[in-house]
């Protein structure tokens, strides 16, 4: 089994039309306050565990392992920093370093692609986020799908209003593309094991990919 990490990861995402998350590693807080001229705050400040944002991977216990901070502003940074390594101290969490990642706004979805041994590749596409564990609210579809396919599972979502919000500007039609793409990848890259993008979120400027997850048997 190999899981993508890094640039490589990245490019695969942006493969099916979805930007990856922009996020750097840093090893100490003098590291990533040289690193803030290549954010605008509110930044994310994170440990996790190895397998998360471009680390080496590690089990899925393990990957559960993590913890958050938000830093609104240059005041707060160095504080919440701090917070951080104390934090992941007292619960005795391993980590190689912090990702400082851009903090990124929006309705939050999941999608992801697993191996069904009846239906081959099958396609999973909903809300995420809290959402994913309180409402379930998702669609399922055996690969590959068309437009209209993609269409329908943004229609069978019980919260589909929220994407239809015409305040919101969001656009559906390269929502239904970027399903398309992923439910055609397993064509294209042989011995695919599973996609797993929660959340993908979506605002007025596109898709983006947080914490994305990809793995070849």
């Amino acid at each position: 089994m190999r899981t993508l990490v890094g640039k490589e990861l990245d490019g695969f995402v942006e493969e099916i039309g979805v930007d990856a998350v922009y996020y750097e590693n840093v090893k100490s807080i003098e590291e990533a306050r040289k690193r803030l001229s290549n954010f605008s705050f509110p930044i994310v400040l994170k440990v996790s565990s190895k397998g998360q944002q471009g680390l080496p991977n590690k089990t899925d216990k393990e990957e559960k392992a993590s913890i958050v901070k938000i830093a609104r502003n240059r005041e707060e940074f160095t504080k919440r920093f701090n917070e951080l390594l104390d934090e992941a101290r007292e619960k005795k969490i391993k980590y190689e370093a912090v990702t400082m990642q851009e903090f990124v706004s929006g309705v939050e979805l999941a999608l992801s692609l697993q191996k069904d041994p009846t239906f081959g590749h099958v396609i999973m596409f909903g809300f995420g986020g809290a959402f994913s564990d309180m409402h379930k609210d998702v669609a399922y579809r055996a690969c590959p799908i068309n437009d209209r396919d993609a269409g329908r599972m943004i229609e069978d979502l019980k919260s589909k209003k929220i994407l239809k919000d015409g305040r919101m500007n969001l656009d559906l039609e390269k929502l239904r593309k970027a399903l398309m793409k992923i439910s055609k990848i397993p064509q294209k890259r042989r011995g695919l094991g599973e996609i797993g993008i929660n959340p993908l979120i979506m605002n007025e400027d596109g898709l983006k990919a947080v914490n994305p997850r990809i793995v070849f048997d």
